[in-house]
């Protein structure tokens, strides 16, 4: 009998380990998403970003101006590298609304407008009803 109520408690004791852990990680991901890439809740910049490298990493004056020239570098490619994915996605966008309004009636097409509208561009979405379409799949055309 003793031995059960010492295993209990040890279970017990794990058990509160364990829910602590889970609240502790739970608030280690929301700071972590709530501060993001962000620094003083502003969008982290190479000029925020070089500052707050100098700050904890004690660098000297020729480091920071280094590590801004790299950080200036670094952004500007990660802009242009974003400006060509948001023109390819663009591409995609246009090309698969062609290939749509080849397979959908007019009536088809102006009620699939509205339906985006209504959400904001998003066309049906999964688990509006079967099929993604209010009503049901849409009919096939041959």
């Amino acid at each position: 009998m003793e031995r059960n109520g010492k295993e209990n408690r040890i279970v017990g004791r794990a058990i509160i380990a364990v829910a602590l852990a889970l609240v502790l990680a739970g608030l280690v991901a929301l700071s972590a998403q709530a501060h993001g890439p962000e620094w003083g809740g502003r969008e982290l910049t190479q000029d925020r970003e070089a500052a707050l490298m100098a700050k904890r990493l004690g660098l000297s004056d020729d480091q920071k101006t280094r590590i801004q020239e790299i950080l200036t570098q670094g952004f500007a490619k990660r802009n242009e590298i974003q400006e060509e994915d948001r023109k390819k996605m663009e591409s995609l966008r246009k090309e698969t609304e062609e290939r749509i309004s080849g397979v959908l009636t007019p009536e088809q097409m102006e009620k699939l407008r509205r339906l985006r509208e209504e959400r904001g561009g998003r066309g049906p979405q999964p688990g509006d009803r079967e099929g993604g379409f209010p009503g049901g799949p849409p009919p096939k055309h041959d």
